[in-house]
């Protein structure tokens, strides 16, 4: 008889076969359900996913990247800085365990299933160390509070405009007043009050100026402008009063870490003026956007057209203009050397045309301003073309690979940015699907073109399979950022596929190669034809732009997802396109899941900006009541994020239930929480008696806090400590302190980057 206390229960590397497994757990196990038949099933189901890994070794290596971007993703979303040397002990540990592992280890299947897991945990790590050496190297001086009025000197690295049209300076201080010369940032970004007298980049200039430390989120969760700012070393931000007085041009450069280099920065000036002289005031922006990729000059409406047709990809460089480039001089020089027979009998035209093909690509990228997507494009052209001349194969996702991992060593804070993750996504989707549907493409053209050879159907042929490649290709990429575009932009263009169907050919065959030529030829200035060709173009996709914009419907405003509901689409979405086999389609029930999620932020009941401006109060409908219709930006932002389209002025038209006087602001509505918001403590008793929360525009003391102990008080001392505030009433039903508060410093937590008060390296808050 069996013994019922046996564990049928086999450790997962010592079943090698399924009936090993049956016979090692079938004999003296009794009948009935026990807990070792759970532990059997899930060991079976573990080994099947095992093998299943297994049989996709050679796609391993394509997970190295999105490993070592999630310990980046981890560095970020720690509450505070981890510990270096904890750090570098974890690393020993794993690499010694990996080496104890392959020379130590009494049984293979422990080898086999414990030095992999070892990897998993140690490539995060290394994600994990890279982030925080990145942090260390970008620190730099920075203000920690406002001021006034300073006698700033410094040398012009970089103008841009504003959305409003006034020149933005981003300016190498020599000299601040009231800052010793150890505490001055290595960068400070302005604007400018007069559109007059704007300096140029390299110009020396003195002026009077107010700054500010960099600006954390407009509310909890929020795109964190600090954060970028600390690894841009930008440490002030503010404007400049009057008229700042430029001094002569210094004759030494501004330093070999500034980029672009001041000597690149002229060049692509003188490329645009020489755009702007040849083109309409229409289409000379589009045409300095294409080929320096300078986009200040753009019309905001405009611009607000091709991000409804679902075309704003075409003024952001990346990977489709790179490809255009270097796709147009490949292709160009070998036509060319095709023409002479002895050349191609006797040399590798191929070959040399990839070469030249590599230099115009890296011009391209001196030129366009060098952004991220930019970056990565770069890399995969580099990739290709070193591929063609060591004969490999030019387009995989392992080059795909070998680009993320070296600008996440470069620049790990890219990662979080939508730049990056818009580009890997499209490029990722779009190599896994033509890898994996190649064949049957094929083998359709091939059946259908073995019928249709005749002079009349071949031109129809070709211009229908062109036609459905660009379908395929604007759908699958389309389909593979809308997530990111939901979560970073909260807009999605309905009828994106429709504006690129029309856009995309204008762009391939008429605007990029005249814009190629066009630089060709401007040293000789004999640029003004090609410019003709390309302004034609352009005028054509602002069309296409412009009807597609005002289609019905054609712009829909998104809530944003929480970021565990985008980790779970992009997870399902890696699942999908880096394994081969069959069992890569499990990927889409993650992919649903978070589609089905994507709605499930919870809007804060109220929310309250970091200088207590604006109040945000949510009524019973669900739609936000503002107190005022300014700071403007912070509104907007506020209104998206909840996927609200009403503008900062409609929303304060429509805010019924807010009444404001000169002692300031109530919110009352039945069934919700009634909100006070004071400029001053004149009325504070009767306040604190009637209001459930109250937002006062001054410092309060604790005797004054004590006469409201069932309301909730935010004064400005908290909002200067901690930024924004989001509250959340966590029970509707009763108003009595029943709220969840959070703040842009509890979400930001200890970094070298957050708000308040200057972080020490010893984890703690000086005053």
């Amino acid at each position: 008889m069996p013994d019922p206390k046996r564990s049928c229960f086999v450790p997962i590397w010592e079943a090698k076969t399924e009936n090993h497994d049956a016979q090692k757990t079938g004999r003296g196990c009794a009948t009935g359900w026990r807990p070792s038949d759970s532990l059997f099933l899930l060991q079976k189901l573990a080994l099947w996913i095992f093998r299943q890994i297994g049989n996709e070794q050679d796609q391993w290596a394509l997970w190295i990247p999105v490993l070592f971007a999630a310990g980046i993703v981890i560095y970020f979303e720690l509450p505070s800085e981890p510990s270096g040397f904890w750090m570098g002990a974890l690393v020993l540990l794993l690499v010694g365990g990996m080496a104890r592992g392959t020379q130590g280890a009494r049984g293979k299947g422990i080898k086999k299933f414990v030095i992999p897991l070892l990897v998993l945990v140690l490539i995060p790590v290394l994600g994990v160390g890279i982030a925080q050496l990145r942090s260390y190297v970008r620190s730099a001086p920075k203000i920690e509070k406002e001021i006034s009025f300073a006698r700033l000197k410094g040398s012009v690295i970089d103008v841009s405009a504003t959305r409003t049209g006034r020149a933005r300076l981003h300016i190498q201080p020599l000299q601040i007043e009231h800052l010793k010369p150890d505490e001055l940032p290595a960068l400070i970004r302005v604007t400018l009050g007069s559109k007059k007298h704007i300096p140029e980049i390299g110009d020396e200039v003195e002026a009077l100026a107010r700054l500010w430390p960099p600006a954390g989120p407009v509310a909890p969760d929020a795109y964190d402008f600090a954060r970028d700012a600390w690894f841009k070393q930008i440490g002030a931000t503010g404007f400049i009063m009057g008229t700042p007085t430029i001094m002569a041009q210094p004759n030494k450069a501004t330093g070999w870490q500034v980029w672009p280099s001041v000597e690149i920065e002229k060049l692509r000036t003188s490329i645009a003026q020489k755009i702007e002289r040849a083109m309409s005031p229409e289409t000379a922006p589009i045409a300095i956007a294409l080929i320096t990729g300078d986009r200040d000059l753009i019309d905001p409406e405009t611009a607000q057209n091709l991000r409804t047709a679902g075309l704003a990809h075409i003024l952001a460089i990346s990977g489709l203009h790179m490809a255009l480039v270097s796709g147009v001089l490949f292709t160009g020089l070998r036509m060319v050397l095709a023409l002479f027979p002895a050349l191609v009998l006797r040399y590798p035209v191929k070959k040399a045309a990839a070469v030249l093909a590599l230099s115009g690509a890296t011009f391209y990228l001196l030129i366009s301003g060098g952004a991220i997507a930019t970056q990565r494009a770069y890399i995969m052209v580099c990739l290709m073309f070193l591929a063609i001349l060591f004969d490999r194969p030019a387009l995989s996702l392992r080059n795909v690979a070998l680009a993320a991992i070296a600008i996440m060593i470069i620049a790990p804070e890219s990662v979080l940015g939508p730049s990056f993750q818009m580009s890997f996504a499209a490029v990722i989707a779009l190599i896994s699907f033509y890898e994996k549907a190649g064949e049957k493409i094929h083998r359709l053209r091939s059946n259908d073109g073995a019928g249709l050879q005749d002079g009349f159907w071949t031109p129809a042929r070709k211009a229908g399979s062109y036609a459905g490649g660009l379908l395929a290709t604007s759908l699958i990429a389309g389909l593979a950022t809308a997530p990111f575009a939901q979560y970073h932009f909260n807009r999605v263009a309905s009828y994106g596929l429709l504006g690129n169907l029309l856009a995309l050919p204008l762009l391939g065959f008429v605007v990029m190669p005249s814009a190629i030529m066009a630089l060709i030829l401007m040293p000789v200035g004999a640029e003004a034809a090609p410019l003709w060709v390309m302004e034609q173009g352009v005028a054509a996709m602002l069309w296409v732009a412009h009807w597609v914009a005002h289609l019905p419907h054609a712009l829909q405003t998104l809530p944003t997802q929480p970021g565990w509901v985008l980790m779970i689409t992009v997870g399902g979405g890696l699942w999908l396109s880096l394994w081969k086999h069959s069992w890569r389609w499990a990927g889409a029930v993650p992919i649903c899941i978070g589609f089905a999620l994507s709605w499930t932020l919870a809007a804060p009941d109220i929310l309250i900006d970091r200088d207590g401006k604006v109040v945000a109060i949510k009524a019973e409908e669900g739609k936000y009541e503002l107190t005022a219709a300014t700071p403007f930006f912070v509104i907007e932002n506020w209104l998206r994020r909840t996927g609200d389209a009403r503008s900062p002025q409609t929303a304060l038209a429509q805010s019924e239930h807010v009444s404001c006087d000169p002692r300031g602001c109530s919110f009352v509505q039945k069934n919700r929480p009634r909100v006070v918001i004071l400029n001053g403590p004149t009325s504070w008793r009767e306040d604190c008696a009637h209001a459930d929360v109250i937002v006062a525009r001054f410092y309060t003391s604790w005797k004054m806090r004590a006469l409201c102990k069932n309301t909730k008080i935010i004064d400005m001392g908290s909002l200067s400590r901690n930024g924004a505030h989001a509250l959340f009433l966590t029970d509707p039903t009763t108003k009595t302190n029943n709220w969840e508060v959070k703040t842009v410093r509890t979400t930001q937590g200890n970094r070298p980057w957050a708000i308040g008060k200057a972080y020490t390296n010893n984890k703690t808050y000086k005053d």
